[in-house]
């Protein structure tokens, strides 16, 4: 191999790590915002039912109860609230739906009450809660 190749090579891995290392910033600033959304609801006396539920349709951040009330959290890490607020799109909002049915069938239970919030994080670690984001 000549020069040129390995410096080619040790870019190209250079890079590789470079991309794994922003992967990774985002996906630890993605568990520390829903982190803070968890302990947010259970200071409000809510119990965490199940973090990141996965299903073939998408993934629900947090299911919280607190007695007869079950809340579908959705979290979004973003430098300002606003774009946080403004990161739910239609086509999300659906498939938490599809999910929340899937939660529900799988895990009967007495609610008489079920809701939808999303939690907006910013860079600084304030929280913004947004009760009731998705309706029927």
């Amino acid at each position: 191999m000549h020069q040129h190749q390995y410096w080619c090579l040790f870019l190209d891995t250079l890079k590789m790590k470079q991309d794994l290392q922003a992967t990774t910033t985002n996906y630890a600033k993605g568990v520390c915002a829903e982190q803070l959304a968890l302990e947010f609801f259970q200071k409000k006396g809510f119990i965490c039912l199940q973090r990141r539920f996965k299903t073939s349709v998408g993934e629900i951040d947090l299911v919280m109860a607190e007695k007869e009330l079950l809340v579908f959290v959705e979290v979004k890490y973003r430098k300002v609230f606003s774009k946080g607020l403004h990161a739910l799109q239609p086509e999300q909002a659906k498939r938490l739906w599809a999910c929340a049915e899937v939660f529900l069938g799988q895990n009967p239970g007495s609610w008489q009450h079920i809701r939808f919030d999303l939690i907006a994080v910013n860079s600084k670690k304030e929280l913004f809660h947004l009760p009731s984001v998705i309706l029927n």
